[in-house]
Parts: structure tokens; sequence; C-alpha cells
């Protein structure tokens, strides 16, 4: 899976990107055969947003997440896209 990390309007330090790639790497367990995921990191007056944009076959799905925390952006953007990427895939696979 090639992910890349945008980072907007703030320098992070480097064991945020770490934990972003780490983050998002869970995705790849629960759905293994993602092409590309692309992070963007904005920070805000009101906070920081997460935005995951996650290419799997046929479809794009796209999540955003705003919090005062950086991390708990991320979290919530990671969990929202795993929740989506499984919704897809049962739907995608269901039997009938």
């Amino acid at each position: 899976m090639i992910i890349e990390i945008t980072v907007r309007h703030f320098n992070p330090a480097e064991n945020v990107r770490e934990y972003a790639l780490k983050k998002v790497n869970k995705i790849h367990k629960y759905f293994p055969k993602p092409i590309s995921c692309h992070v963007i990191l904005t920070h805000e007056s009101n906070g920081y947003t997460t935005d995951i944009t996650l290419a799997v076959s046929g479809k794009k799905l796209f999540v955003s997440e705003t919090s005062d925390d950086l991390f708990k952006s991320i979290d919530g953007a990671v969990d929202k896209s795993i929740a989506r990427a499984l919704k897809f895939k049962s739907t995608r696979y269901a039997h009938k």
C-alpha cells in the first residue's frame, strides 16, 4: 500500500508522521488489498483536521475528523476509515 502524508499550516514533529503511518497501517489488517492512502493533516484555528482518502479497487473512501488534539484526530479518522472499509467490503463481497 502506498501511503502519502501531507501536512498543512504547521510543522509536525517526526513522531507525528511515524504515529500516523503506524495507525494507517492498521487499515491493511482489516482490508488486505488497499491500493493507496492519502493522509492530510491540517491545523486550523478550531483545532486539527485529519482527512484520509483510501483508494480500494473500484472506489475511493473519504473520511474527515476534527479534534482539538492532533493524535485524537488521527485516531478518529483511522477508526472511521476502518469502519467504512469494512462496510464497503461487506457490501461488495456479500454472498447471496
